[in-house]
């Protein structure tokens, strides 16, 4: 039986830095840090929220639960509803934060998103810098813009000096490493392609009871878009199911999901079809495989992006789906086998692909089944996915900084 030896540089202490204690990124860096934590290089692990959650002064616990309780979870900047207190707090809290970095430097900052707020996400990397802490970044878009809308030459200009300031990136697909090799225009930073891992872990709230319970309509097949995004393309599928309606074609449609800030206007593209249900906002962990159980499919014509969660999810419920011919979607995606993909922005072709998906339910269960074998392969798993993070982790501190320490 083989041991294994670790040296004193080989332990890690690392801080995770992200957005906010809820929604996609916490899912992602939750299962993240909770693979990191079982390994015996890992020594510390600690999530750091800038912001807390929108509406609420604690973390909900359903997210809270998801955490192995040996990770330690700091907020920044807490919701209060006077303004000046969360200023207050905030400003308390990052002096708190670093005088913990002074006293205690963890080994890696590892930074999953920008905040948006693009002074605040330059000031914290070069106070990383500073202290000659390692930064790795995984860019799961390469501004924090890209979430909202399309970015200002400012914001990519910001972006960009971000980048160059971290040692090492991470990307989940070959696509965005290319162009990011392109953007940065040098051969100094590694990028390095690691997976986005799966989101299995929701299938733990299902309730089989409850479902075999659930009254169905026969007759009508019910097509699910998660997430109310503009880049998603939901005024393409909007259009599309609109056509369909014309034609009285035996089809329903779920919309659900938060409501990216600056597209409120597209919830009343949705309300104005009858035949849309529409559910804004936050949909509690323990709820989500309702969601799923209640479709027969998920769309996604997304009109840009660089990686989608929302891909992980269908699967994860056995469900196929319809996307868009954008790279990253290619290397998820096998057309006619776990789903299929159309042109970007053609209504008329999304229209097609799914009258093909609602006419077939044999086709639907084969892709969905086929969906989930792909995303439970090794390669998607949490613990592949931690042996290749602390991989990179390793580089950045022998590489280390020429100042700080």
């Amino acid at each position: 039986m083989a041991s294994f030896s670790f040296i004193e540089e080989d332990y890690l202490k690392v801080h995770m830095v992200y957005d906010a204690p809820q929604g996609a990124y916490h899912h992602y860096c939750s299962q993240l840090c909770n693979a990191l934590i079982t390994r015996a290089d890992i020594t510390e692990l600690r999530l750091v929220a800038i912001f807390g959650p929108r509406d609420r002064p604690d973390i909900a616990p359903d997210e809270l639960d998801l955490l192995d309780s040996r990770i330690s979870i700091q907020i920044i900047g807490f919701w209060n509803r006077y303004k000046f207190m969360q200023y207050l707090l905030f400003t308390k809290n990052l002096l708190k934060y670093i005088w913990q970095l002074l006293k205690a430097c963890p080994d890696i900052v590892h930074i999953q998103t920008p905040t948006g707020a693009e002074f605040f996400d330059l000031f914290l990397l070069l106070m990383y810098r500073i202290l000659g802490i390692p930064v790795i970044r995984t860019v799961h878009e390469p501004t924090a813009a890209e979430r909202i809308g399309y970015p200002t030459a400012f914001a990519r200009f910001m972006a960009l000096l971000q980048l160059r300031l971290v040692n090492e990136l991470i990307v989940h697909n070959s696509p965005t490493c290319e162009h990011l090799r392109g953007w940065l225009g040098k051969d100094n930073i590694n990028i390095s392609i690691i997976p986005h891992g799966n989101y299995l872990f929701f299938r733990q709230y299902i309730n089989d009871e409850a479902e075999a319970s659930r009254p169905r309509c026969k007759d009508t097949t019910i097509a699910l878009f998660f997430g109310i995004k503009r880049h998603k393309g939901i005024e393409v599928f909007v259009k599309a199911i609109q056509q369909l309606s014309k034609e009285n074609y035996p089809i329903e449609a779920v919309v659900v999901g938060r409501v990216n800030p600056g597209d409120e206007d597209l919830l009343e593209v949705v309300k104005r079809q009858n035949v849309i249900t529409l559910h804004p906002g936050h949909i509690p962990n323990s709820e989500l495989w309702m969601v799923f159980s209640k479709s027969d499919f998920v769309v996604m014509p997304y009109i840009k992006g660089t990686t989608s969660g929302a891909i992980h999810l269908a699967y994860a419920f056995k469900k196929p789906v319809i996307v868009s011919d954008l790279e990253f979607f290619r290397d998820m995606v096998v057309h006619g086998r776990t789903g299929l993909i159309t042109p970007k922005g053609d209504y008329v072709a999304l229209v097609e692909a799914i009258r093909k998906m609602c006419e077939d339910k044999e086709l639907r269960d084969r892709m969905g089944e086929e969906g989930f074998r792909f995303i439970s392969s090794r390669q998607y798993q949490w613990d592949t996915i931690a042996g290749q993070t602390v991989q990179v982790y390793q580089s950045a501190r022998r590489k280390g900084f020429s100042f700080g320490r």
